[in-house]
């Protein structure tokens, strides 16, 4: 008998940035097969490429979208890339996806980031512009991540593979409702509330300091796993039923 086919796609919060992050809990915890795509930095709209590959390449039988920060601003990228990706994961690159290079613009470090990646000087004015009229606008802010889901959604549908959302820093449901968008939500699978709101209610701490700082270890990612992601899962009757509980997950890949 196939297992089961889960995918995942996500930010720096879906990646081995600090650990082991949740789509391997939740995978272990159901015997799945996982895929895992993420890419830590970046902007919603660089997964749209990668939910087509999965869903084209890899089939799954379930794919769970992370939506990362929508402020940040994702744009392509002309020029020869040094980064390699890990072994047989070439989903899984942070500024690409196979030939195509992509930057997301944040709130710092975009000209110093620029210049180590194109080798090319660029003047502060771009950041400043990027920074201040681009990423503050309010379709940037508001509409873009409406219309990247839209995408991602539409193209799970395409291939009858059923896709969840879910958000880490912003309540997705509210901002769908506020800016307009509420018979939308009829037609996604969003698990409610957010990430940040299940860590301060069980008052999870994050890593303090280092290149991780901000995120969470293994143990928190168990709980963001089996407490805030599984039970949206298992109440749409999307992913099979635990074979494991949550004391026999080991911190080892599956």
């Amino acid at each position: 008998m196939n297992k089961f086919k889960l995918a995942t796609i996500g930010c720096s919060h879906s990646s081995y940035y600090a650990g082991l992050p949740w789509p391997i809990p939740l995978a272990q915890i159901t015997d799945c097969k996982l895929k895992m795509a993420y890419s830590a930095g970046a902007g919603n709209e660089i997964n749209v490429l990668k939910v087509h590959a999965l869903l084209d390449e890899h089939k799954p039988d379930l794919l769970v979208v992370q939506l990362t920060d929508p402020n940040r601003f994702t744009v392509g990228l002309d020029y020869q890339s040094s980064y390699k990706s890990f072994p047989n994961e070439e989903l899984i690159g942070p500024f690409n996806h196979k030939n195509n290079n992509f930057y997301t613009f944040n709130h710092t470090e975009n000209i110093e980031n620029l210049q180590r990646m194109v080798g090319k000087k660029f003047h502060s004015d771009l950041d400043d512009f990027i920074i201040n009229h681009v990423i503050t606008s309010e379709y940037n802010l508001q509409h873009k991540i409406v219309a990247t889901m839209l995408a991602m959604d539409n193209l799970a549908k395409i291939y009858n593979v059923p896709l969840v959302f879910f958000a880490w820093t912003i309540d997705i449901t509210k901002h769908l409702h506020k800016h307009g968008y509420a018979k939308l939500i009829e037609n996604f699978n969003i698990i409610p509330s957010f990430v940040e709101e299940f860590v301060s209610h069980h008052n999870l701490k994050r890593i303090p300091t280092g290149i991780a700082a901000g995120h969470h270890d293994t143990k928190n990612h168990i709980r963001i796993a089996t407490e805030f992601v599984l039970p949206y899962l298992l109440s749409k009757n999307l992913i099979p039923k635990p074979v494991k509980s949550k004391d026999d997950l080991y911190d080892s890949p599956v």
